[in-house]
């Protein structure tokens, strides 16, 4: 379940910076005089949506975008809520990378002569 979940994440990340780079090109087209191009490329990420739609009124890459930016923010909430109320939280993070990584860390040789042991 988290891997179907971070693999989403991803690819909605990669999707945002797909559609933002997309914004900034059209609207650096848009306008030929060389200062407002300049200006655009130093622009935040919010102004260049907010920019974006007043341009295109029915275009649906700034609203992916701001929903992209909320549901990385809402599921990092989530888990870090999940680490610091569960109250084996060592176990959690073993079944995560368990899970990610397909190892079992509690399976894993240990050497005895190890300094950080």
């Amino acid at each position: 379940m988290f891997g179907l979940t971070f693999s989403a994440l991803v690819i909605i990340a990669l999707l945002c910076g797909a559609f933002h780079t997309t914004m900034r090109i059209r609207l650096m087209r848009m306008d030929a005089a060389r200062d407002r191009i300049e200006r655009l490329s130093f622009k935040g990420s919010t102004e260049i949506i907010d920019a974006y739609q007043a341009l295109f009124r029915r275009s649906v890459l700034p609203r992916f975008c701001r929903f992209g930016f909320w549901a990385v923010i809402f599921c990092a909430a989530v888990v870090l809520c999940a680490l610091i109320l569960t109250p084996r939280s060592s176990d959690l993070i073993d079944r995560f990378w368990s899970m990610t990584l397909g190892l079992d860390l509690r399976r894993l040789p240990v050497k005895s002569d190890c300094p950080w042991c």
